[in-house]
């Protein structure tokens, strides 16, 4: 949890300084991305819950689930040796209790032949206590960072010039898609731009996702930020009774921030954060993942989020920041999360719901380059409604983040939606129904955490 909080205060730190110089990167476009970059939707495997083998040929045998379940992006945390995952001895070798490289080669093999795409977790902000790579003169920096882990000097050209070529290396030789970089705004954004050339020039289409709230990573290195302001803000409504409509002027303030056209990772969960089913009860766990597979951006699932897992993040259980040996790094109890796949009624629904929150993604254009407008309702602190309008497809989005039933009406009239196709209603215990009110609105029912996706079809004809 330390991690966490040190990590949402160097976001807001970096944007508050990013407001105070007057930036407006709104202004600015940002970079061109591959195409499939917008239709990315990724899955987080951790290494230690992932298998019980905590392999990467174990992760090899179950990329058909992945693939089943959906995601078309796999996000590999830290497969290099150190202390924990984030404080890495080698950056150039594999933890031999993970595999080797050759396994990891085949794995991305395998995984390309499924039609996904791998990306590396890098932490290149520190380095671990006994990393052979500071012991050159020069190499790391005096002070340390808040976990006491050495910093690389990266005002010495070698020292870029190392890790440019470490971020080459597993591209051009291991065929990985990209890569997820770990604290990405205390990495200097010239040294990523720098990477993202070199990049290029080996494979255009490679991935930069930043775990970062920096405005301007878009302008020139990364494809995708993780949108941080946006999982604090949900978690202040769902858990904290906030007002609905904060998450509204989140997203407005993002859109007003970040260049047009950037694109950010939604999220409930990860390992940073205590599991969403245990802040948000398995309802409200759902709704939360409706509202990131529908609004634009790019949904972000942690693994063991689709069965509602409900163990505590392997982060956080293990105290990876302080391991008092090498030894102690995979605790058992973190291993609990894809072994039972023998899976109650409870888990096969909510996989069904994930499932079917995935397929929508792959149907559905408007999801994920249509144009997002927002859409008034009669109970806004409650409810969030919103339309992806994509050429003549436009897709209505009821989303309700309380636990108690709500009955409302949105902005829109009846007579424009003469014919709705429901897409999605939360299945099992989630339904909801679409209506007509009295007025001439397009009304809704929802229960607790209830949610409504629903396509305008062309009026019958006689």
């Amino acid at each position: 949890m330390k991690r966490a909080l040190n990590i949402g205060l160097l976001i807001l730190l970096a944007v508050a300084a990013a407001q105070a110089q007057g930036m407006s990167f709104g202004l600015q476009a940002a970079r061109s991305s591959p195409k499939w970059v917008s239709r990315a939707t990724i899955y987080q495997v951790w290494m230690r819950a992932f298998t019980p083998e905590c392999t990467l040929k174990a992760v090899e045998a179950r990329l058909p689930y992945i693939a089943d379940l959906g995601a078309n992006v796999i996000y590999m945390s830290p497969l290099h040796p150190g202390w924990n995952p984030y404080g890495i001895d080698d950056f150039d070798a594999i933890d031999p209790r993970y595999g080797t490289e050759a396994d990891l080669k085949a794995m991305i093999e395998a995984a390309h032949k499924l039609g996904l795409k791998v990306i590396m977790d890098m932490p290149l902000s520190h380095a671990g206590p006994e990393n052979k790579l500071f012991k050159k003169p020069g190499f790391v920096m005096a002070e340390r960072d808040s976990w006491k882990w050495p910093l690389p000097n990266y005002s010495n050209p070698d020292v870029r010039e190392y890790f440019v070529e470490n971020l080459v290396h597993w591209v051009r030789d291991m065929k990985a898609d990209g890569f997820r970089c770990d604290v990405a705004a205390t990495v200097p954004l010239d040294f990523s731009e720098q990477a993202r050339e070199a990049l290029n020039k080996v494979n255009p289409e490679t991935l930069l996702l930043a775990e970062s709230d920096r405005p301007d990573d878009q302008l020139k290195a990364f494809d995708i930020n993780y949108n941080y302001a946006y999982y604090t803000t949900l978690t202040s409504v769902m858990r904290d009774g906030e007002k609905a409509s904060r998450i509204r002027e989140q997203w407005e303030t993002a859109h007003a921030t970040y260049p047009h056209g950037a694109r950010l990772a939604h999220f409930s969960d990860n390992h940073d954060q205590t599991r969403a089913v245990l802040q948000f009860g398995l309802k409200g766990a759902v709704a939360a993942s409706v509202l990131n597979f529908t609004l634009d951006g790019v949904p972000f699932l942690y693994n063991g989020q689709e069965i509602a897992d409900s163990t505590a993040t392997p982060w956080l259980e293990t105290k990876a920041i302080d391991f008092p040996s090498r030894e102690a790094k995979i605790d058992p109890r973190t291993r609990d999360l894809m072994i039972a796949m023998g899976m109650r009624d409870e888990r096969r629904v909510t996989l069904a719901t994930y499932q079917h929150l995935f397929q929508l993604r792959k149907e559905e254009a408007a999801l994920t380059s249509g144009e997002m407008v927002w859409v008034n309702n009669t109970v806004p602190d409650s409810v969030l409604s919103f339309a992806r309008k994509e050429g003549d497809d436009e897709i209505l989005v009821i989303v309700n983040l309380t636990n108690r039933s709500l009955s409302g009406s949105v902005d829109l009239p009846a007579r424009n939606y003469p014919r709705l196709k429901l897409l999605f209603s939360g299945g099992g215990a989630l339904t909801s129904e679409l209506q007509r009110t009295v007025v001439g609105r397009v009304g809704f029912n929802l229960p607790a955490y209830g949610s409504v996706v629903a396509k305008r079809t062309p009026a019958l004809t006689k």
